[in-house]
């Protein structure tokens, strides 16, 4: 056996993209865990403490350096790849809106009167997965990702409280950024 095994290839190890993809696989029952229990517990703009509190222990789990607090509820995360690179800004807000519409999923709202119809529990949890599997290569990961989870999109003013809050200031201000929105009605591009 040991002849065997000095005669036998090393084993390369997978490209970033492979490990990315096996990180987001072996996390995915658990972020679909956390969409649902955002939305069950949704909170509209300038409350979104529980959400709050929810992102930034999943980011700290994962070993970002984190602020709360930033522009009301803002959450930053910043994660520092081991190798030379932009600075690569990524965004989700957080809140929910006020609705008196029935909730058409199992893990329906148990907040009366609030729920997410603008899927921010999802931006909030695609968030997540994608810090989930950058800080899975972290080592080879070439440059910085800061996560900016914002409050009170729905009213506009989250955005704005967060800049106000020295957000570039104390957390950089990055290369270029990213962002999401998720609606099965409009076309991608």
């Amino acid at each position: 056996l040991a002849a065997a095994a000095e005669s036998s290839p090393p084993r390369a190890r997978p490209s970033l993209d492979g490990q990315i993809d096996a990180r987001l696989r072996a996390s995915r029952a658990a972020l679909i865990r956390i969409r649902r229990d955002i939305h069950r517990h949704p909170e509209v703009s300038g409350q979104e403490s529980r959400t709050a509190a929810i992102v930034a222990k999943q980011l700290r789990r994962l070993g970002l350096q984190v602020r709360t607090g930033v522009g009301g509820h803002g959450v930053v995360g910043v994660l520092r790849g081991g190798r030379p690179g932009p600075v690569v800004g990524y965004r989700a807000d957080m809140d929910a809106v006020p609705s008196r519409e029935p909730d058409p999923v199992t893990f329906r709202s148990i907040v009366l009167g609030v729920r997410h119809i603008c899927g921010h529990d999802v931006h909030t949890t695609v968030g997540i997965g994608v810090a989930t599997a950058l800080a899975a290569v972290k080592r080879d990961l070439p440059g910085t990702a800061v996560f900016y989870f914002q409050p009170a999109e729905e009213t506009t003013g989250g955005a704005r409280a967060m800049l106000a809050d020295n957000l570039y200031s104390r957390f950089g201000r990055p290369d270029f950024a990213i962002a999401l929105h998720d609606d099965p009605y409009i076309a991608s591009g």
